[in-house]
């Protein structure tokens, strides 16, 4: 795995990056859409 990584260039990194980024950020959308959900259906 590492020496794959050695030869990754600096632009994949910085797409990977991008990639972790909008994931992380859609992940949350998708929490507190869920949990607002959960809350509803309680009441």
């Amino acid at each position: 795995m590492a020496k794959g990584l050695l030869g990754t260039p600096e632009s994949a990194w910085a797409a990977a990056g991008t990639y972790d980024a909008a994931h992380a950020a859609n992940n949350t959308i998708i929490t507190r859409a869920n949990m607002s959900r959960m809350s509803t259906s309680l009441d």
